[in-house]
């Protein structure tokens, strides 16, 4: 089987994962007993299987101390992650919203503990901090329009959706003037490219259609904004073209 069906098979088992973990602990009424119950299926699984595995194949031998260490920590974040969700759905919140926000930022925590731990022999491409920063900026905005979490908001799911929506749309917009260059500061010769004016004016009016139009409500899951959720929505993604400018300042730096 090759790798990328067992990584389906991950999403997969992941995807479901959360909905099926708070069906379970809202039907035990406890979180402990929830988290019981996944200790569980983790032994049964996670410690049964492979030794069992290990034992057939005469393996059950030479464990160093280094990976060890970190192979039993690695176990150890998972388990914490699980306690994490346990409580989230406690505190109110559900698995529509709950388990995007982990999967949305596992990514992006992953690509950085990657890099740390196995420095690139290049310089990475810089669309990859553009899409750190945009992804961060949308589950800030998300998280902001919601109850609880890291930003305490009053919105409804629906409104917090929108606002997530509304962020990642105007980043991209915002990206475009990234694009004209990876060296030259955006602001650089801002109005020589009608065109490029035009399309992001188009995109607005598209936008603003999505988020005000009933019809449109309806198709797309949305919800009116407020002037000031759209103000919150641009600060946010406008981190996009800051951190890119800063990016360029200090690439020009080490330049000379």
């Amino acid at each position: 089987m090759s790798w990328v069906m067992l990584a389906a098979g991950a999403a997969l088992s992941w995807g479901v994962y959360g909905a099926s973990l708070h069906r379970g602990q809202v039907a035990l009424g406890n979180p402990m007993r929830a988290l019981l119950c996944v200790g569980v299926a983790y032994f049964l699984i996670g410690v049964l299987v492979p030794l069992a595995a290990l034992v057939s194949q005469g393996e059950l031998r030479n464990f160093n101390l280094s990976g060890t260490i970190t192979a039993t920590m690695a176990g150890v974040l998972g388990a914490v992650g699980a306690v994490c969700i346990i409580y989230a759905f406690r505190a109110g919140g559900l698995p529509t919203y709950v388990m995007p926000l982990v999967f949305g930022g596992a990514p992006v925590i992953n690509v950085l503990v990657t890099m740390a731990m196995h420095p690139p022999k290049v310089a990475p491409n810089p669309l990859l901090f553009v899409g750190v920063i945009m992804a961060l900026a949308t589950l800030l905005a998300l998280d902001i329009g919601l109850p609880g979490g890291l930003i305490d908001g009053s919105g409804e799911l629906t409104e917090a959706r929108t606002m997530a929506f509304t962020t990642l749309v105007l980043a991209q917009l915002f990206n475009c003037f990234n694009a004209r260059s990876d060296r030259v500061s955006a602001f650089h010769h801002l109005f020589t490219n009608p065109l490029l004016w035009g399309a992001i004016a188009l995109s607005l009016v598209l936008q603003v259609a999505v988020v005000y139009i009933p019809l449109l409500n309806r198709a797309f899951g949305t919800a009116p904004l407020s002037g000031g959720d759209w103000l919150l929505c641009a600060a946010l993604a406008s981190t996009v073209l800051w951190g890119d400018e800063l990016r360029k300042v200090v690439g020009r730096a080490r330049r000379g």
